[in-house]
């Protein structure tokens, strides 16, 4: 179907072209979004639909025709633009909503930025300094997410009392590498 296909059964009967063209290009929408995007099906329906109404629109407005595409694919064009549009707006809600510090100040996002990155930079130079299995202790523990258990398997510690002692002994030399008085954690 071309536009000027669309278009002619547009007025001749606009409902009957609307459902039609929209019943027609539905399952393929759906098979092709659900494969690239994480959405849910009412999400994909609901921004399909978006599409079909900005799709006809553009048709009643003479905007389409030197667009070279079909009307299905264009269809998906703009599908796709509204599913990225929906993409920035929930990061941008999210961002705002988890953001501790204002980003409208540059200064404050930077500061901020430096002093992570320099706790970071202390950590890991500290961190190379453990002896013995210090290191790998506090790397499976506090980075990886290992339990006691399983740590005290990877390094063939007798149980979890002497993994829970060593990681103690670990985070005190930690500590005194690194000046701090008081817990790290």
């Amino acid at each position: 179907m071309t536009f000027s296909d669309l278009k002619q059964l547009l007025v001749v009967d606009y409902n009957k072209a609307v459902i039609r063209f929209y019943n027609e290009n539905r399952t393929s929408f759906l098979t092709w979004a659900m494969q690239r995007y994480s959405l849910d099906q009412d999400g994909l329906l609901d921004i399909y639909q978006d599409a079909i109404i900005v799709l006809y629109n553009m048709i009643l407005e003479n905007k389409v025709e030197h667009i070279n595409s079909s009307p299905e694919a264009y269809l998906f064009g703009i599908a796709k633009n509204l599913i990225n549009k929906s993409f920035k707006k929930q990061i941008d809600v999210v961002s705002e909503a988890e953001v501790s510090i204002e980003l409208g100040t540059t200064d404050a996002y930077m500061n901020e930025f430096y002093k992570e990155s320099h706790i970071q930079t202390t950590m890991e130079q500290a961190l190379k300094k453990l002896k013995g299995n210090c290191r790998e202790i506090l790397e499976l523990y506090y980075y990886r997410q290992y339990k006691m258990e399983a740590i005290s398997e990877k390094l063939n510690l007798k149980n979890t009392d002497v993994v829970k002692s060593r990681k103690a002994q670990c985070l005190k030399a930690l500590k005194s590498i690194i000046g701090v008085k008081g817990n790290i954690v």
